[in-house]
């Protein structure tokens, strides 16, 4: 049986963690500001409990797409990104990374060129590209797999914006999750079960097609089991 203890995005905040009951963390990325994000990542390796991540749109934002982000996260010992990568847990299942690659995260999809065309016109180019980066790293997996990102799949039932912010900029009610990972993960047959954030007001379960889909909030705990190859348990904490 294995057990580990998803952290929605932090941005700069930490959450209580039973490190009796979790053999392994899993955050969502955000983690904050560069103080910030020291104090969190600090806080997390203190616990000398594996962890695992990948970056957040703001993690994009403050230390953008080259080696300042890794070079945070080398000061600890306990923490490691998965982004764009496949580690094995337990020699049972298979941790697959997709991480933000962009401040601005919309769906990531053809289909919303109405908005994007002006402000980014490479946002086909940059579907593709995305789709290829994640059809690789799930070809690095050959086990059940957890596929750990930061947004989630849209019209997954946990990506619909509800906040303040979404209202402001007429969104409000309207699924924004990622088109990447809704279109890939049909594709994959191994895929245990989805865990990813950036869409706080989301947090519970969802499902794409046939894979649960875990919207881990923002800075909240989840505690998955899994055995057998199977999810055998989902506590919201």
């Amino acid at each position: 049986m294995t057990v580990f203890a998803a952290i929605g995005d932090p941005h700069g905040e930490v959450s209580r963690i039973d490190t009796d009951r979790a053999d392994y963390l899993l955050i969502t990325g955000d983690l904050g500001p560069y103080r910030e994000a020291r104090q969190v990542l600090g806080h997390y390796n203190d616990l000398d409990t594996p962890t695992y991540l990948v970056p957040g749109n703001h993690d994009v934002r403050h230390y953008g797409n080259g080696g300042t982000f890794e070079k945070l996260l080398n000061r600890y010992d306990n923490i490691e990104s998965v982004d764009g990568e496949c580690v094995t847990l337990d020699e049972e299942y298979d941790l697959a990374g997709y991480g933000a690659h962009r401040f601005y995260l919309g769906p990531e999809s053809l289909d919303e060129l109405d908005f994007h065309t002006n402000r980014f016109k490479g946002w086909p180019e940059s579907y593709m590209e995305r789709k290829e980066t994640l059809e690789e790293t799930l070809d690095q997996a050959d086990s059940p797999t957890i596929l750990l990102s930061h947004n989630v799949p849209l019209d997954s039932d946990v990506d619909v914006l509800d906040s303040p912010v979404a209202k402001k900029v007429k969104r409000r009610g309207r699924p924004w999750g990622s088109d990447v990972l809704s279109n890939t993960i049909p594709e994959y047959d191994d895929i245990l079960l989805n865990v990813g954030g950036h869409i706080h007001e989301g947090r519970g379960v969802g499902k794409k097609d046939s894979v649960p889909v875990i919207n881990a909030g923002q800075n909240d705990v989840t505690y998955v089991t899994l055995d057998g190859g199977q999810v055998a348990d989902i506590a919201f904490e």
